[in-house]
């Protein structure tokens, strides 16, 4: 077959493996059907009927030197694009983008770095529009966002950076995917992960199952309407504002990792949101372990919420927070604090070692204990205030140090088993300002 490029090299596999450094080939072999090798001389625009009707349809591997390589490449492939076509991008040097470079069209790729890095220092670097990649071992940095996905596209991290953006690190747009097993986002400019599903009914779903998000200027993860962040491991540290925040209709569940030592509230959101936290610990950070405003349902099965700044948790405004297990403990303000016509209930768990009180309930809320322990908080076990209400059917409330259970300002307290509150240094119950107890 003869090519029209004179450039564009159509290479069989044995040739290919003769051509290809060892190294490469040891980290990458691959049965492909076809291998190009485009140089920033053959334009993407010339036109290629030959090579594409023997190359559609099959897997297809681009050697690439340069940026304008990458950039042909991938305007080459998607002017040829058939949904579920496999691509793998073998980075060969550190690339320097003239422009963004765009994968489309159905497209399946790998973009294998080989340690190289690929730098788009006049904007954003990579797009991915209704396509799927996979990071392994490259570093995408540039002058805007790292890498954006859209229009159902799903992005894939199994190792490398993404770091040192003039914005954020990835940005997931409605309908799409990021998937991130390992690798490190650091350093961006922006939030390390933003999810958007604005103006849009479809959702953003956002899954971590290690790595680490870090030193990020702005969150480490964020997320904005109708996003479904899970987290498995991995860890969410050292970022100047929050290391979680969610708004508008999004789930998180945590079923393990770290949220540690961010510069504001290490997890925290507003606006009808499901939390559930199984495992995992949240701990370090620069003002609140978890805080949730306006019609929040938290629901703690397991895991570690520690020595944050100010609250463990707090929660705001038609909120509710179950706690099913796990510890809250060594937090400098209250260990689980409730305002403004929210809803505690304790069923298993321990609050302990907290610098203030251990459970709070103010302006209209309630705490339900069934079980658990509240232990050797620095002040009160429970504080209710103004027009709340603590009900406690079982548990222990013990070696507090000052009250058990104080309620203040018109509260009321209904005891079914007042038999756990024991050995608290002020004593077991105190009742202040119109405040009344119901056996």
């Amino acid at each position: 077959m003869k090519i029209k490029c004179t450039l564009l090299l159509l290479v069989s596999v044995s040739l290919m493996l003769s051509l290809v450094p060892a190294n490469v080939l040891a980290q990458n072999s691959h049965d492909y059907h076809d291998v190009y090798y485009i140089t920033d001389e053959c334009s993407h625009a010339l036109p290629l009927a030959e090579a594409a009707q023997t190359s559609l349809g099959a897997d297809l591997m681009f050697w690439i030197f340069t940026g304008i390589d990458f950039v042909h490449a991938t305007q080459w492939l998607n002017s040829h694009a058939v949904s579920g076509m496999t691509a793998d991008f073998f980075i060969l040097d550190d690339l320097i983008l003239p422009e963004t470079a765009v994968i489309a069209g159905g497209i399946t790729a790998r973009l294998i770095g080989n340690g190289h890095t690929i730098t788009n220092y006049a904007g954003n670097t990579i797009v991915l529009n209704n396509a799927a990649l996979t990071l392994e071992n490259v570093t995408i940095s540039g002058g805007g966002i790292g890498i954006t996905v859209r229009n159902g596209g799903h992005l894939t991290m199994n190792s490398g950076v993404v770091g040192n953006n003039g914005s954020h690190g990835i940005r997931v747009e409605a309908d799409s995917r990021f998937t991130m097993h390992d690798g490190i986002i650091r350093n961006n400019a922006g939030s390390g992960i933003v999810g958007s599903g604005v103006g849009s009914s479809n959702r953003v779903a956002i899954t971590i199952y290690d790595g680490t998000i870090k030193y990020n200027s702005q969150l480490g993860i964020t997320g904005y309407r109708n996003i479904d962040l899970i987290m498995h491991d991995g860890t969410v540290r050292n970022n100047t504002q929050q290391g979680i925040r969610l708004q508008a209709y999004c789930t998180f569940v945590m079923n393990g990792g770290t949220v540690q030592n961010n510069g504001l509230a290490g997890v925290s959101g507003s606006f009808d949101l499901t939390i559930t936290i199984n495992d995992g610990t949240i701990r370090g950070n620069g003002q609140l372990g978890i805080s949730f405003y306006m019609h929040v349902n938290i629901t703690m099965n397991g895991g570690i919420v520690e020595g944050n700044t100010n609250h463990g948790v707090r929660l705001q405004a038609y909120s509710t927070f179950t706690m099913n297990g796990g510890t809250v403990r060594n937090n400098t303000g209250i260990g689980i604090a409730a305002s403004t016509d929210s809803f505690i209930t304790i069923n298993s768990g321990e609050i302990i070692g907290n610098v203030s009180n251990g459970v709070n309930a103010y302006s209209n809320s309630h705490i339900v204990m069934n079980g658990g322990v509240i232990r050797g908080n620095q002040e009160h076990g429970v504080a209710c205030y103004a027009n709340s209400t603590f009900t406690l059917h079982n548990g222990r409330i013990v070696y507090n140090q000052m009250f058990g259970v104080i309620m203040m300002q018109n509260s009321i307290l209904t005891i079914h088993d007042g038999s756990g509150i024991a050995n608290n240094n002020s004593g077991s119950v105190f009742l202040i300002s119109g405040s009344t107890q119901t056996p």
